[in-house]
């Protein structure tokens, strides 16, 4: 917790509801203040679903058609949440049973975890 004066060349750490996590430290530096902010805590969200008539064992055995497809799928989520992550933050796995997929997404500064949830909760069809 900071104090309600804080002294040039001090810091503090604020403390932030639940479900939240501090920017980082407060701190003065020559008179001036710089202040965190209590931001969302940050947790993946999973996506499970199923995809008909692809045969996975066929599918891995051409590994240039299982890269596009999972580039395929991180595209289409991706659109969904009009470009807030970068492809680097949607993770797909690839599983037999037709084709299961399970993407994680990981949220960061532009979009969080219960935009993400709220997004695809809403959604009809990905």
């Amino acid at each position: 917790n900071c104090p309600a004066n804080l002294s040039s060349g001090s810091w503090c750490q604020v403390a932030c509801n639940a479900g939240f996590e501090p920017s980082g430290p407060s701190f003065c530096t020559l008179g001036k203040l710089t202040m965190a902010t209590c931001e969302e805590q940050l947790s993946n969200v999973t996506l499970s679903f199923t995809i008909g008539n692809v045969d996975y064992n066929a599918l891995s055995t051409y590994p240039n058609f299982t890269t596009a497809f999972r580039k395929a799928l991180q595209t289409t989520i991706l659109s969904q949440v009009d470009r807030a992550l970068a492809p680097k933050q949607v993770l797909i796995n690839l599983s037999p049973g037709s084709i299961r997929v399970e993407a994680v997404l990981v949220p960061g500064s532009l979009v969080g975890a219960a935009a993400l949830w709220f997004v695809f909760d809403s959604a009809a069809t990905v």
